[in-house]
């Protein structure tokens, strides 16, 4: 505001000026959300100068913020008549007849005649392209995305364009393609490295689900892990890149590697849930219960020291778990009476969860009642064998 004022208490010296600065007001009062001053100082603005584009475009957004459809397809049919050169108008058009309306053949139209006028304008191939989209016809966007990239080989921007679009409809595996050549052309693109990361790490973890042996499983871990690393490396405090890194370094067979990396961040940061991931990691990929139960005991005495009620409760649930995997495989290996003792255990652990903490979420707290009840039955199980009473 500060500047702006500078700029008030300074005289115009031609019509454009006047126009600049009372646009420069609409925007301030953009940001303040009061779109009726928006409107009034770009009316103002084209009063001085009714070829300025700038203000016909905030104009039309502030009729758009306040649900006035019709007032903004106004402005931007005025500007299409005067401007017919130029893109936006039609760019405008294009979009509340898509997004708004939903009168996709209207929107089509507008968009197409922008992009004849700027056909490397990302922004429209985009907005053409979730028409397309939203109208059932995806094939129509995948042909335009691919006749740019064609037409403009070196142009990078369609490429991630055209990755986002992919994945935004589900096809992991072209997006994937894509965006891998996308980081061929530029390998050091940070908005790259997190679509990579974005793409191929849904989509092994989707092929996981849908099968956990298939070859690709590794695959697109792999890729994830080669965007992963880079934005780790560039952000070593963030938590969520370091956890998904181990469970992609895991999944690719780099289990020691996992390991290695959360250590690492737990002697830097030597918080609770680095711990939790720790336990994790061993328990669930790498079956080595005994390391869990360390890690996680050393997450619950970081857990009570940060007041942390829903780590907490976590925390006793999985220590729950690992007691009741060891009590099955006793009771498997017919070492009943050993069982029973390991089985009431667990059942320990999952009354702590549900009293001394916090379940972070009612799904866990129907998980620990329902485990609590199967950890019973077969505790009784072992017991009665181990009494010779079956």
């Amino acid at each position: 505001m500060e500047l702006m004022l500078i700029f008030l208490a300074q005289e115009p010296v031609t019509p454009r000026d006047s126009a600049i600065m009372w646009t420069a007001v609409a925007k301030d009062y953009m940001l303040k959300e009061n779109y009726e001053k928006v409107i009034e100082n770009t009316r103002r603005a084209l009063k001085h100068d009714s070829t300025y584009t700038t203000a016909y475009l905030i104009m039309a957004k502030a009729f758009l913020h306040m649900d006035m459809p019709d007032s903004a397809i106004s402005i931007y049919e005025l500007m299409v008549k005067k401007f017919p050169d130029k893109p936006e108008g039609y760019q405008g058009l294009g979009y509340v007849y898509g997004v708004i309306k939903k009168e996709y053949d209207k929107a089509i139209e507008y968009y197409k005649k922008a992009l004849e006028l700027d056909p490397t304008n990302e922004d429209i191939l985009f907005g053409l392209a979730k028409v397309y989209e939203e109208a059932g016809k995806p094939g129509e966007a995948r042909t335009l995305y691919e006749a740019l990239i064609k037409k403009y080989p070196e142009e990078l921007k369609f490429y991630i364009a055209y990755a986002k679009f992919l994945y935004e409809i589900g096809d992991y595996k072209a997006a994937s393609d894509i965006i891998e050549k996308a980081y061929q052309m530029d390998s050091t693109n940070v908005d790259i490295w997190k679509l990579g990361y974005k793409i191929n790490g849904d989509y092994y973890k989707k092929l996981k689900k849908e099968n956990p042996e298939s070859p690709d499983v590794v695959k697109y871990a792999k890729r994830t892990i080669k965007y992963l690393e880079k934005l780790y490396e560039k952000e070593p405090d963030n938590f969520k890149y370091a956890y998904d890194l181990a469970d992609a370094y895991v999944v690719a067979g780099m289990g020691k590697k996992a390991i290695a990396l959360l250590k690492k961040l737990a002697e830097q940061k030597n918080h609770s849930s680095i711990y939790i991931k720790l336990g994790y990691v061993y328990n669930e990929h790498l079956r080595d219960l005994t390391n869990a139960e360390k890690m996680y005991k050393k997450a619950l005495e970081l857990a009570k020291q940060e007041g942390s009620a829903k780590n907490i409760s976590f925390i006793y649930v999985n220590l729950g778990d690992i007691y009741y995997d060891r009590a099955t495989a006793l009771r498997k290996k017919k070492k009943y009476c050993k069982a029973y003792k390991v089985y009431d255990t667990a059942i320990a652990y999952y009354n702590k969860a549900l009293t001394e903490g916090e379940i972070p979420s009612e799904s866990l707290k129907r998980y620990v009642l329902k485990k609590k009840e199967v950890t019973k039955k077969y505790r009784q199980i072992a017991w009665r064998k181990c009494n010779n009473i079956d």
